[in-house]
């Protein structure tokens, strides 16, 4: 009979643990550099709202138990179940937990980018289709821990449930796109009714709402094509990496408005009918300076008339 040693000596572990372990610590990584974004965010902003706070606060706890699970599920396999080759490939009580929390912490950082799409566009119809999908993917991920839970293997969970896991990523993605491409969709409507100073910062917000909704977007895309095209522990890897994605996408959102503060100043835009620029500076006080437009109107002659418009500056 040979031993346990001689068999795992001619198991290539690659593959599967290998990659397990690899997606365990880019995600210990990134939740180092959540946890430094989340301290630096109550230092910078004390004087946020308090609901604001509590899900900031809420986030990172997720996190910390998303963290330590994983944690837990690779030490469950290589340490407690050490020699026993079959329970690599069946799913650990504390893996599954992973992707019931996965189906928290996504969908609710989502939820809240589609409520600050909802304040930019100042419509209900566009936030409410992403709203839709974040519910819809906390769903399907609820149902693929589920399917986890009750399936023998990993392998048995590939056949029966591919369609599942498939649904739920194509979903987050969907929501991702939609959120990026209106988000600078309207900011770039907004874009012409400022000054040049407001343009760039316009065009810094640009960036950053296609770089963290490209982001995520990415990680759940590579997560679809890893798990459907090739059969090893690849997507789990991927898997354990887009809640940090999330979470950092969120709160380095929420610390770039220091940039804007050490940069100049708080925008509002022009609208059509509002005549009025505000700037808040950090280095001075409060300034309001109000557009005053003055028509004149002369006749030359009956058939010609002149209009000269007057623009008066004036400062409280």
């Amino acid at each position: 009979m040979a031993e346990p040693s001689s068999v795992l000596w001619n198991t290539d572990f690659n593959p599967t643990i290998g990659a397990f372990e690899i997606g365990v610590m880019v995600s210990m990584f990134l939740f180092g550099l959540v946890t430094s974004q989340v301290f630096s965010y109550f230092k910078k902003f004390p004087n946020d709202p308090y609901l604001m706070k509590a899900f900031v606060g809420a986030v990172w706890i997720l996190e910390l138990a998303h963290t330590a699970l994983t944690a837990h599920s690779i030490y469950f396999i290589t340490v407690v179940k050490y020699g026993q080759k079959q329970f690599i490939n069946q799913f650990p009580v504390s893996l599954i937990a992973v992707v019931a929390l996965s189906g928290i912490i996504g969908p609710a950082i989502q939820a809240f980018f589609a409520d600050r799409l909802r304040r930019l566009c100042s419509s209900w119809i566009i936030p409410s289709i992403c709203w839709i999908f974040s519910v819809l993917r906390c769903i399907t991920l609820m149902a693929v821990a589920g399917a986890a839970y009750t399936s023998d293997s990993i392998t048995d969970f590939r056949e029966k449930w591919v369609w599942l896991l498939t649904s739920s990523l194509a979903i987050s993605t969907a929501a991702d796109m939609i959120i990026a491409f209106y988000s600078c969709y309207y900011l770039w409507q907004r874009r012409d009714r400022g000054f040049k100073k407001t343009k760039r910062l316009v065009d810094q917000l640009i960036l950053w709402t296609i770089q963290t909704g490209l982001l995520t977007s990415i990680g759940t895309v590579t997560m679809l094509i890893l798990f459907v095209a090739v059969h090893n522990f690849a997507w789990m890897a991927v898997f354990f990496v887009i809640s940090r994605l999330f979470s950092n996408s969120l709160v380095a959102s929420l610390n770039a408005r220091s940039i804007f503060r050490t940069s100049g100043d708080k925008i509002h835009f022009v609208g059509e009918e509002d005549s009025t620029f505000h700037a808040q500076s950090s280095h001075s006080r409060n300034i309001n300076v109000t557009m005053t437009r003055i028509t004149e109107k002369w006749i030359t002659d009956e058939r010609l008339q002149k209009t000269r418009v007057i623009d008066q500056d004036s400062e409280s």
